[in-house]
């Protein structure tokens, strides 16, 4: 025996469960793939704006910075602090003091043409340390691991009375350098043979770049520049990290789907739904006609009613079978009183 069946009623129901669910796994495989696409767009677009503004930014400052080091040995040149008088190079330091803050570079050396120190000043007590220039070479990188500072330095021909000597100008590249070249939502660092030099965020600001690197996935937040593309095994990196949050939210994504899904299964309930619900009670009228004529073995007005509201005005295949069933049933309710009174 054929097990029994849930009613049409309650199929239609879990059938529309069914679909309002599967419209939900629907809406939120969308949601997910409009999040990560639109955030890894705006990640992506993020990182190429921050390298191309911070390509320009290190043209610009190495631009600079090599006028002022020229402006800087000519400024020295016409003041004759090297014409052979000792005192007047104590008045270079007194002239390099004088300029305060306006100094761009805060350490400087100025050295024979053998290499032999012949000056030097320092804004804040430290000691530089030695570098070594190749032929012709105008700048160079030198890493003092003892106070862990980074330094460009700019070398410049310069006269010193009797012959040309060389004046070294030092850059240190620290955490306060690196702030003043940041803008909102962006972390820069620093970093050397591998190991990190300074943050715009400082020492804090190090040890969240590390901490963020070491993470899957951190490649979508942050971009690597070398500093100088024409020597790349010889210069730092500059690490562009976005700190921004997603240009897209849970929030903003999921109140729209939402919304959307509760508008789509509230249609699907009331178009699909009440058409369903029309055509099974058209088929339980053609079932209680059916069972009405078995009792009553005979078409009666009630049995006429039921297929009537079975029709429910409309022409299709329901209408079609409960014409048929009508036909039947008086035919067979015309045998029933026959056979009965012979």
């Amino acid at each position: 025996m054929s097990k029994k069946s849930p009613s049409l009623d309650r199929q239609l129901v879990i059938r529309l469960l069914f679909l309002s669910l599967l419209s939900a796994c629907v809406m939120l495989a969308i949601g997910v793939w409009i999040y990560q696409d639109v955030n890894k767009r705006a990640a992506q677009a993020r990182q190429r704006s921050a390298q191309e503004h911070y390509t320009n930014v290190i043209a610009d400052l190495e631009r600079n910075w090599g006028r002022e080091a020229f402006n800087l040995k000519t400024r020295i040149e016409s003041l004759q602090f090297f014409d052979g008088v000792e005192h007047q190079r104590d008045q270079l330091i007194s002239y390099l003091t004088s300029q305060g803050s306006s100094l761009e570079f805060p350490s400087l050396r100025i050295e024979d043409g053998k290499g032999t120190l012949i000056a030097s000043f320092e804004q804040v007590r430290r000691s530089v340390p030695k570098v070594k220039f190749l032929p012709g070479q105008e700048s160079a990188w030198v890493y003092d691991p003892a106070q862990g500072s980074l330094f460009l330095v700019f070398r410049q021909l310069i006269w010193l009375g009797k012959e040309n000597g060389y004046l070294l100008l030092f850059k240190n590249m620290d955490h306060a350098l690196l702030n003043q070249h940041s803008y909102p939502s962006t972390r820069l660092s620093l970093w050397w043979n591998g190991a990190p030099v300074s943050s715009s965020e400082g020492a804090d600001g190090l040890a969240a770049t590390a901490s963020a690197l070491s993470k899957s996935g951190a490649e979508a937040r942050y971009s690597r520049l070398k500093w100088s593309e024409a020597n790349p095994d010889n210069t730092p990196e500059l690490i562009i990290e976005t700190t921004s949050p997603p240009l897209l939210n849970i929030m903003q994504l999921a109140i729209p789907l939402g919304i959307g899904w509760v508008l789509l299964t509230f249609a699907a309930w009331a178009v699909i739904g009440k058409w369903f619900a029309l055509h099974i009670g058209r088929v339980a009228m053609l079932g209680a006609a059916s069972k009405n004529f078995i009792k009553a073995k005979s078409f009666d007005a009630s049995i006429a009613s039921d297929l009537e509201k079975a029709r429910a005005e409309i022409d299709d295949e329901i209408s079609a079978l409960a014409n048929n069933s009508e036909s039947v049933m008086r035919e067979a309710g015309k045998r029933f009183v026959h056979s009965r009174f012979h």
